[in-house]
């Protein structure tokens, strides 16, 4: 539902700073730049997810909001590498997420990978982006919190290294579907990303006990997804019986069960 928060004021003179055009489906370029006219120097977030008819001359006109920090283009599908590059240059984004947007490549992530960036979503990019983009937000994002790069097929351990290496404030992290993932890099990110909170690793099919002992030692551990992680046994879940902050398993019936055992 499109809503504008602290709209222009004529008496108050309080300038719009979050344009939300959220779930218009029918929403247009015209309407879209129509609402962004003359507002663009004090919006701070802009979110447009489920506007699927919205294409690159849209978001190129967002190049002009210098005071951007946040940005929502998630299932906006026509979008391409050249809009992202666009909103890049003339904006300091703190968060963003392109997830659905399957027509970006490694071209897109690494022009939005900035020291700024905080939380980046790209889950369901995967027809085209590599490793390469990861390894760009682990050069350039040291401050990240949150990353999601769900079903990204062709992201390996190599990127996930980089991202343990050099992203030591990681409180989330998606890589559910990343088929591609061993114990090397979830043991690479027990070890680097020691204030991780929340790990999705559902579907990672080539995981073993090792990665859940591994992670069974992050102190603020509180919420784990390991559904279809098929080699897993009843060891990685007893080793997480002593996770004192662990509030949300997501597993197999008889998984929970053990867990719930060996707590008692």
């Amino acid at each position: 539902m499109a809503s504008l928060r602290n709209a222009d004021d004529p008496e108050s003179g309080t300038p719009l700073n979050l344009l939300d055009l959220s779930d218009s489906p029918a929403l247009t370029d015209e309407s879209f730049k129509a609402a962004l006219a003359g507002r663009a120097s004090s919006l701070i977030s802009i979110s447009v997810t489920g506007c699927s008819e919205l294409t690159d001359e849209s978001i190129k006109a967002i190049g002009g909001c210098s005071s951007l920090t946040s940005l929502d283009v998630s299932g906006c599908g026509h979008l391409t590498d050249e809009a992202l590059q666009s909103v890049a240059r003339g904006c300091a984004l703190t968060s963003v997420n392109v997830s659905g947007c399957r027509n970006l490549t490694d071209e897109a992530i690494k022009a939005i990978a900035s020291r700024s960036l905080r939380n980046l979503n790209v889950a369901y990019c995967g027809k085209l982006l590599t490793d390469e983009s990861l390894n760009a937000v682990a050069a350039n994002c040291p401050s990240l919190t949150s990353l999601n790069v769900a079903d990204c097929k062709f992201i390996t351990d190599v990127s996930i290294r980089e991202i343990a290496a050099n992203c030591s404030t990681l409180t989330s992290l998606d890589v559910s579907r990343c088929k591609h993932l061993t114990d090397e890099s979830i043991k690479a990110l027990a070890l680097g990303c020691t204030s991780l909170s929340s790990l999705n690793v559902r579907n990672c099919e080539k995981l073993t006990d090792s990665s859940i002992k591994a992670l069974a030692l992050l102190p603020s551990l509180s919420s784990l997804r390991i559904f279809g992680c098929r080699k897993l046994t009843d060891e990685s879940i007893k080793s997480l019986a002593g996770c004192a902050n662990l509030t949300t398993l997501d597993t197999t019936k008889t998984f929970r069960e053990i867990f719930k055992a060996s707590r008692s």
